[in-house]
């Protein structure tokens, strides 16, 4: 297989600005990259791909991977991943999948960020976000949506976090604003799943409209599925609470993994 980028050395590269899988006007498909649109493979240091101004955003669509990270050597490289379109065209308002949006297997990675420019609209793929290690954070992005967070371009997998001590979101003034998810509008029976210990769940709306008035559920049997031990969902702390709403089945459902002890409280539930 051949990849579009792929980097395997130490860190401090940026890819911005730059369209795979798409032809030039960035609105239709061209022919698929067969391997990665972006791998990286780093044993340490930073890389950005995309970045907080429209100018630095990548159009990664129509490709059989979008972006992969792993690491090798002792595993201390970092990637920012910083207000892409994965899966949608440039006006990022119709669908144009990758099989697979965005594949971690390493650590201490982030998705998104605290702010609005850092947001990722990652939809309309066959896998949305699939994390496999630890330390890593997926904040403010939009995931099943449209870039303007009011129509479903669901991804049929949404979120899969199997690694411990990872973040979804954070303490958010209003649910789903950045560093909160907006999850909403997915298909799959368990669009948002979470195993492994000691993850945290925070300040994300999921199955509204970014308003939080309008429903836009995530399909089949949840809108969260807790598999691991130690789970944090929601908090005491102002702001840490998540809204769970409007999917087609339960808010969350939980199992007993290891020693079956989740934590949820400071939830936000409604039908």
């Amino acid at each position: 297989m051949f990849n579009g980028i792929d980097l395997t050395e130490l860190g401090g590269n940026t890819i911005a600005g730059n369209f795979f899988g798409l032809a030039p006007n960035g609105t239709n498909v061209s022919p698929r990259v067969t391997g990665q649109a972006i791998q990286i493979n780093s044993e340490s240091g930073t890389n950005m791909i995309g970045g907080p101004t429209p100018g630095a955003r990548n159009l990664i669509a129509g490709n059989q991977f979008g972006i992969s990270v792993t690491s090798f050597g002792a595993g201390l490289g970092v990637c920012y991943i910083e207000g892409n379109f994965i899966g949608t065209d440039r006006h990022g308002t119709n669908a144009l999948p990758n099989a697979n949006a965005i594949t971690i297997s390493s650590k201490r990675n982030r998705i998104g960020g605290p702010t609005v420019g850092q947001r990722n609209v990652i939809s309309g793929n066959n896998v949305g976000v699939q994390i496999t290690g630890p330390y890593n954070l997926v904040q403010g992005n939009f995931i099943g949506t449209d870039v303007t967070g009011r129509f479903a371009l669901g991804n049929n997998a949404v979120l899969s976090i199997n690694g411990g001590t990872n973040q979804v979101g954070g303490a958010s003034v209003t649910p789903g604003a950045p560093p909160g998810n907006l999850i909403s509008g997915n298909t799959l029976s368990t669009p948002f799943s979470v195993s492994g210990t000691g993850n945290i769940i925070q300040g994300n709306l999921v199955g509204l409209d970014v308003t939080g008035t309008n429903r836009l559920g995530n399909g089949g049997s949840s809108g969260l599925a807790v598999n691991g031990p130690f789970t944090l969902v929601g908090g005491t702390n102002a702001g840490e609470g998540n809204v769970f709403s409007g999917n087609a089945g339960a808010g969350i459902i939980t199992s007993t993994v290891g020693t079956p002890r989740q934590v949820q409280m400071g939830l936000r539930l409604s039908f």
